[in-house]
């Protein structure tokens, strides 16, 4: 046969497979949209599925206890992705249905659909058995032709999405999730890094971890956010890449003969599995080799997720002296006097000096003093486990200083029923220790100085609580010269007899407010014998208000503070409190309301 009329044949064959395809097919046997191919097949039933694609092993998979499982190789499978093919196939409705006795054939259909030899075999077991076959896809390639094997009459069309859903390798379907640590219920954790050991373990009670070398007795406060996150990575480690499955693989050549890190979980005592991890392939450091130590199968997973646990023991430590958990009822203060704050139940906060009346706390500095021992950390570690006999050596036999933080117990009055959640307690060049450890670390000078040592520096910054309608003149003095002025209604300010100048009674008005509402920016004294040092003197500027009662209340103000804001000087209960003042305040005072 010569090649004109090959090709003559091969073009009516082709007319004919178009004519069935595109106008025989779909134009005589279109089906209505609520007719289902499979109507028997319930997903959840099904308990085994077997895939054989064309030219390959078939792919096994079985339902046990609810969870789906590849059976060669022996590995958990995604159970989503069955689902969401049993899901489908259980609603799948044909584009069109060709009948066996409606399509005539005499150049082979059969042959042309694709069901001599199936691309796709698929056998699913349960309390019904049905097989599928798929055969080749229609000539727009969209569609594909699909078989009820022994069950249909026929051929279906169905949409060629269809096959984006099955696996083309065992692979596909496999679990790559490495170790779901939620499921867990870890509670001990034991890390093997580079030949050097340790263990975590998480407290019962308070959920805390603690940390010790393993083998030894010594526990300590582990750095409990750092390890969540590494534990959180843990939980993320997918496998990028499934390497092998055989138990004889060459380990040595992937660093899991003697792994380079080990990290065992599990409850109690006891640590139930163990992942190891190894090198990184020779063409990716982004990545390492791993497995666990149920399963043969070795992967690799991203490294930067196991980074954390390369790290040494000492970055498991917590670095933080203090780390008040839950609502804080009490602080209390062993220093230049000893004191209490204590939380109220109207939320504010009260100091109780051991010796002398109590007054309130400022709530924003009692926040302060927490966030400020929250963040005190550790500059290093000067000995690990001090006796009782070298205390003195460290200043801390007899602490120079000490914090205790209470918490009170669910369900209680804040003030009562505390426990301790925190104590530490500093010596001589800044050495500190916690009350339940025997470590002693090192501190940076500047992160003690910033907690109060004494309780009159907790005192409310507010300076007064009378109004500006209580006030109903004031007395300005500076360097010998005085003036006084009076009020005699909301902006109505005049000179008082023998006073010289002019004022400006809204601006005198609005300054008065000012000193009236300010709160010193801080404390820096009390029963202060020499307040020359900070500038006051009797020819500093001094501020006297009259109040209607009959009350004087004086302020004095002297130089510049190293915050740029002044220094001045009152008094409170019978004693001198020198304090920083702000500077917007004093300022306007300075320009409206001193003597000319």
């Amino acid at each position: 046969m010569n090649s004109k009329l090959l090709c003559f044949w091969l073009f009516v064959a082709a007319g004919l497979l178009a004519f069935i395809v595109f106008y025989q097919i779909p134009a005589h046997k279109r089906l209505p949209p609520e007719c289902r191919i499979l109507p028997q097949l319930k997903s959840q039933e099904v308990t085994a599925i077997q895939i054989t694609l064309k030219g390959q092993e078939p792919i096994h998979i079985e339902r046990t206890n609810g969870t789906w499982r590849i059976i060669k190789p022996e590995a958990l499978a995604q159970s989503a992705k069955v689902e969401k093919l049993l899901t489908v196939l259980a609603q799948l409705r044909p584009a069109a249905h060709i009948r066996d006795n409606e399509v005539k054939n005499p150049f082979g259909i059969d042959q042309e659909f694709g069901f001599a030899d199936p691309a796709v075999t698929m056998i699913m077991e349960g309390k019904d058995r049905t097989r599928l076959a798929i055969g080749a896809k229609t000539a727009p390639g969209n569609q594909i032709f699909l078989q009820v094997v022994g069950e249909q009459d026929g051929t279906f069309i169905v949409d060629a999405d269809l096959l984006k859903l099955i696996p083309r390798e065992a692979n596909d379907w496999r679990e790559t999730k490495f170790v779901n640590i939620k499921e867990l219920a870890i509670e001990r954790i034991g890390v093997t890094n580079a030949g050097r050991a340790f263990v975590l373990q998480r407290e019962p009670t308070i959920q805390l971890w603690r940390l010790a070398v393993a083998g030894g007795n010594d526990w300590w406060r582990a750095y409990n956010s750092r390890i969540e996150e590494a534990l959180q990575g843990l939980d993320r480690l997918e496998a990028r890449r499934f390497v092998s499955d055989d138990p004889k693989a060459d380990l040595e050549a992937m660093g899991l003969q003697n792994p380079e890190l080990q990290v065992g979980l599990g409850q109690g005592t006891n640590i139930a599995l163990v992942l190891q991890f190894g090198k990184s392939p020779t063409n990716d450091p982004q990545q390492v080799y791993a497995r666990r130590s149920d399963q043969a199968a070795i992967v690799t997973v991203a490294a930067e997720l196991v980074a954390p646990w390369r790290d040494s023991i000492d970055n498991f430590r917590d670095p933080h002296l203090l780390v008040p958990t839950g609502p804080v009822a009490e602080i209390e203060v062993h220093g230049e006097d000893d004191f209490a704050v204590k939380h109220q139940t109207n939320d504010t906060w009260q100091v109780v000096p051991k010796s002398g009346a109590s007054f309130q706390a400022d709530a924003e500095l009692v926040k302060k003093m927490l966030a400020d021992l929250s963040n005190l950390q550790v500059v290093g570690l000067e000995r690990l486990n001090v006796t009782d006999p070298d205390m003195p050596k460290y200043g801390l036999a007899t602490p120079r200083r000490s914090y205790t933080v209470r918490s009170a117990i669910s369900g209680n009055e804040p003030t009562t029923n505390q426990i301790v959640i925190g104590e530490v307690n500093f010596g001589t060049n800044v050495f500190a220790r916690r009350a339940d450890e025997r470590s002693v670390y090192t501190i940076k000078v500047a992160d003690l100085d910033r907690l109060p040592v004494a309780s009159w520096q907790l005192r409310a910054l507010r300076l007064w609580t009378f109004t500006q309608n209580d006030v109903q003149g004031a007395t300005i003095e500076l360097e010998g010269k005085k003036r006084q002025i009076t009020r005699k209604g909301p902006y109505e300010w005049t000179l008082s007899l023998g006073s010289q100048g002019a004022i400006e009674p809204i601006r005198v008005e609005e300054t008065v407010r000012g000193l009236v509402e300010a709160s010193a920016t801080s404390w820096i004294g009390r029963g202060e014998s020499n307040p020359a040092r900070f500038g006051i003197s009797e020819a500093s500027l001094a501020v006297t208000l009259q109040l209607k009662n009959g009350t004087n209340i004086s302020i004095q103000f002297g130089k510049e503070a190293p915050s740029a804001n002044p220094y001045a000087a009152l008094t409170l209960e019978g004693q001198t409190w020198i304090l920083e003042f702000p500077f917007p305040v004093f300022r306007d005072i300075f320009n409206y309301l001193r003597p000319g």
